[in-house]
């Protein structure tokens, strides 16, 4: 099996894998983010006859922790073609990663399980979970709540300040596009939200200034017209949303970490 970095060369093949892993997911989702990758930097795969069949993402970013920053590799989109699944395949490129980001000098490898059973199978690597994620759910109540659109770049210069002590930092690339994929507002005088209309139903991303509520996502439904919403809550409580495998000897793992986005 040869494991390497990708290439331009190679965005077919990462397509065809994404797509196999992903399938909600279309081909434009896929080229719209191996636009922002640099490659061959931030991707290695594994191959079979010289054709990619598993691939994992590397994502640069930065873990801070009372003003201390820890560099980050975040694990993203790690995924095998459906043609070669079931036999280890990503767990060699996965351990050859690892090797690499040590060698480097990352302080830890960071990653978002996106299935609860993938919490047990990346435990086996060493990662343990540091940030939680539960889901509120209601309906839209009267708005008494002062609401304002933003640009999506206020939202991002505004939102540095506003994370708890201990954060991810996302690199510029990828928290532009995320943002952009959202709403932006202004609630009341001390807070903003992330937020997008998915039907009659408004899907609350992220909440700012002050901890997220029945009572906020209520009203900010009933600003974007909309009849229930759904919102995610990170905190001390609820399922794995983020898991960490230090590289270094110098990483806790005993704060729990805000990270706001895995771009899933």
């Amino acid at each position: 099996m040869e494991i390497r970095f990708a290439t331009v060369h190679d965005r077919a093949a990462l397509c065809d894998i994404w797509l196999s892993a992903f399938p909600a997911d279309t081909k434009a989702d896929c080229m719209a983010f191996l636009d922002l990758v640099d490659l061959p930097t931030e991707c290695m795969v594994a191959c079979k006859n010289s054709t990619p069949v598993s691939m994992v993402f590397l994502l640069p970013a930065t873990m801070v922790v009372d003003h201390k920053e820890y560099s980050l590799c975040y694990i993203y989109a790690a995924a095998t073609h459906a043609d070669h699944r079931g036999n280890g395949t990503f767990s060699v490129l996965l351990n050859e990663v690892l090797r690499l980001q040590k060698e480097k000098g990352i302080a830890a490898s960071f990653l978002s399980p996106q299935e609860p059973s993938l919490v047990r199978f990346y435990q086996r690597f060493g990662y343990v979970p540091i940030s939680y994620r539960h889901t509120l759910k209601g309906a839209a109540t009267p708005n008494c709540a002062e609401i304002k659109k933003v640009t999506h770049d206020v939202y991002k210069t505004v939102r540095q300040p506003l994370l708890p002590p201990v954060h991810i930092c996302w690199d510029d690339r990828f928290l532009k596009a995320e943002i952009s994929a959202f709403e932006a507002v202004r609630v009341q005088a001390d807070g903003y939200a992330l937020c997008r209309k998915n039907g009659s139903d408004l899907y609350v991303a992220e909440r700012l200034g002050t901890a997220l509520s029945h009572e906020t996502c209520g009203q900010l439904a009933a600003y974007f017209e909309c009849s229930t919403y759904t919102a995610s809550a990170e905190g001390q409580m609820g399922d794995c949303f983020g898991m960490i495998l230090p590289l270094t000897d110098t990483v806790p793992t005993d704060r729990t970490v805000y990270m706001g986005f895995s771009f899933g």
